[in-house]
């Protein structure tokens, strides 16, 4: 299973509404939105992004990033 795979199942396992963490045809996820590590080092660094393979033990951590305001 790929980073986006996961990602996009995950988002339809949500509730009690789905969360759309990849865009329909994206090749990289919302800097405004979503941070997301694998292993700790951020999945752009990784050599396939959204489409690095994950692997039995691997670890992704998701960080909704919040807006400013009063």
């Amino acid at each position: 299973m790929t980073l986006r795979e996961m990602l996009e199942e995950l988002g339809r396992l949500a509730a009690p509404a789905p969360i759309e963490y990849v865009r329909p045809g994206a090749r990289v996820l919302d800097p405004d939105d979503w941070e997301v590590d694998i292993n700790e080092v951020p999945y752009q660094k990784c050599d396939k992004a959204l489409d690095t393979p994950l692997r039995d033990g691997d670890t992704v951590f998701i960080r909704i990033l919040s807006l400013g305001g009063g």
